[in-house]
């Protein structure tokens, strides 16, 4: 992922956390066969790290985002902090601090993480 200027991929949860994690900019296309559209919800929670490209759309609006954002390093660039802003990398931590207060009494299992 680091020796990437740009990844082009399906929009798995994983993915699409590893992506905004590294802060690569993508172009994603979500599975349309997935269940609830889970594909697109995931890459419309990385904002504006990602740009969506619909599997209906393929190629002429793949070809033309690949072309501006390998034109645009700025754009790629803009897409790459706002991925790494959003990104959570501690979400393990996160998870074993509220586990542990929980076992303690001193935390709920209603908390949401942030």
């Amino acid at each position: 992922y680091r020796r990437s200027s740009l990844a082009l991929t399906r929009a798995g949860a994983m993915t699409v956390s590893e992506l905004m994690a590294v802060g690569l900019p993508a172009i994603v296309v979500p599975l349309p066969s997935g269940a609830d559209q889970h594909q697109e919800a995931n890459a419309a929670s990385a904002g504006n790290a990602i740009r969506i490209v619909k599997e209906k759309d393929l190629p002429a609006v793949l070809t033309d985002e690949l072309e501006f954002l390998l034109k645009n390093k700025e754009t790629r660039r803009s897409m790459s902090k706002a991925g790494s802003a959003k990104s959570r990398t501690d979400a393990a931590a996160q998870i074993a601090r509220l586990c542990l207060a929980t076992a303690r009494g001193t935390g709920s299992h209603d908390r949401q993480l942030h």
